[in-house]
């Protein structure tokens, strides 16, 4: 992991996540604390699954999740500067590499979170 590369990313996850209003609502000025969950499981997923399964599962629309977790691969996709991270993969081969940089974005992702006031137990 690149320590440098994850600061770089932090303050493009922030903004990410406050131009995002299906994650942050900017009337309360709060993130839902899900999404903590979301990316933390998303990372383990990575590593015990596969990034190819993590991926597929976590960009299912209507999961049945509180909130929509893929909202969380869409900016991690922006992050990356990759459209579609299902088709990325469809077309290139999943190298050390590109797991590190995703796991990096993913890192700063949640990092940018710890920014905003998470709150529990609100409306999806």
């Amino acid at each position: 992991m690149n320590r440098r590369e994850i600061e770089r990313l932090i303050p493009i996850a922030i903004k990410a996540i406050r131009n995002n209003p299906k994650i942050y609502n900017s009337k309360e000025k709060i993130v839902p604390n899900e999404f903590t969950g979301y990316v933390s499981s998303f990372a383990v997923s990575i590593t015990l699954s596969g990034v190819y399964q993590a991926i597929i599962f976590y960009r299912k629309e209507n999961s049945g999740a509180k909130f929509p977790r893929e909202e969380m691969i869409y900016e991690i996709e922006k992050m990356m500067k990759i459209d579609n991270l299902q088709t990325y993969l469809e077309k290139a081969p999943v190298t050390a590499d590109f797991k590190e940089k995703l796991l990096e974005a993913t890192i700063a992702f949640k990092s940018a979170l710890q920014v905003f006031v998470l709150k529990k137990e609100i409306d999806s």
